[in-house]
C-alpha cells in the first residue's frame, strides 16, 4: 500500500449538546489546519484544511457508539476530496481522548478517490472540571493527523 500523504495540524471541535457523565448523542464539528502538509507524489499539492462533521453518542468516561461521520479536506489548488468515515475507536482518560478514525475518500473526488484515510485525533477536554462537577465538555483543541494511503 503506497502512502500519499501524512500530515499533522492544530484542530479544534465543539460538540453540542455537550459532553456530560451520562451519555447522549452529541452533534460535532472538527476544523484542521495544515501547514506543509505536502503530497508524497504530487509535490505541488498540499492539504490546507479538513472539516469533519456528524453525530455520535458518547459520554466524559464512556464508550463512544452510533458513529456517523463525514469529512471534506480541501488542496492547495483549492479543490475538495470528500470521505466516509467507516470505522471508529477511542481511549479517553479523564477527559482527554485520542481517536483513530478509518474510512474511504469518495468516488469523483478531485484527489485520491477511492484511497484509505486514516486520521488520529489527540484532544485535550477544555472544559475538563466541569464534566465531572456536572457541566458538559463544548470543545476541545489538539492535533489531528491525517495518513491517506493506497
Amino acid at each position: 500500500m503506497s502512502l500519499r500523504l501524512v500530515a499533522t495540524g492544530a484542530a479544534t471541535s465543539t460538540y453540542s449538546p455537550g459532553i456530560t457523565s451520562t451519555a447522549s448523542s452529541q452533534t460535532v464539528n472538527v476544523t484542521a489546519a495544515f501547514v506543509g502538509a505536502v503530497c508524497a507524489d504530487n509535490a505541488l499539492l498540499s492539504l490546507l484544511t479538513d472539516s469533519m462533521s456528524g453525530s455520535f453518542t458518547t459520554s466524559c468516561a464512556g464508550p463512544t457508539s452510533s458513529v456517523s461521520l463525514t469529512g471534506t479536506l480541501t488542496w492547495s489548488d483549492l479543490s475538495t476530496s470528500t470521505y466516509t468515515i467507516s470505522s471508529f475507536t477511542r481511549e479517553t482518560v479523564s477527559g482527554h481522548s485520542v481517536a483513530h478514525y478509518s474510512g474511504t475518500v469518495d468516488a469523483g473526488c478531485a484527489h485520491y478517490a477511492g484511497k484509505q484515510i486514516d486520521l488520529l485525533k489527540i484532544r485535550l477536554a477544555a472544559q475538563l472540571t466541569a464534566c465531572f462537577s456536572g457541566g458538559s465538555v463544548t470543545s476541545s483543541t489538539g492535533t489531528d493527523i491525517v495518513q491517506i494511503s493506497g
